[in-house]
């Protein structure tokens, strides 16, 4: 959506210009299944705090079980354009 059409749905005027990143967390089931609960749980926390880190000045919103979303500026976007069109890996050991 662009920002004129998302001021426009909330009625504020203009918005700024902003980008979604959706994150999802692989291996969570196996993790659950082979590990228990409370290390899928260690597994959960320590990808949140990795997207955190990654991203330390845009909020990062877990919306599911294993899917996270980031909101970027448009100043950030520019920053992090070559994220965007790359597929990211991060890999989490559970000790």
């Amino acid at each position: 959506m662009t920002a004129g059409g998302l001021g426009a749905v909330s009625g504020l005027g203009e918005a700024p210009e902003f980008g979604v990143i959706g994150c999802d967390v692989n291996g969570l089931k196996k993790i659950n299944d082979t590990l228990g609960h409370k290390a899928g749980d260690e597994y959960i926390c320590a990808a949140c705090k990795m997207l955190c880190e990654y991203f330390k000045h845009s909020p990062v919103f877990r919306i599911g079980v294993d899917e996270f979303v980031v909101i970027l500026t448009a100043a950030l976007i520019l920053q992090t354009g070559a994220f965007a069109v790359k597929r990211v890996s991060f890999t989490v050991r559970v000790i």
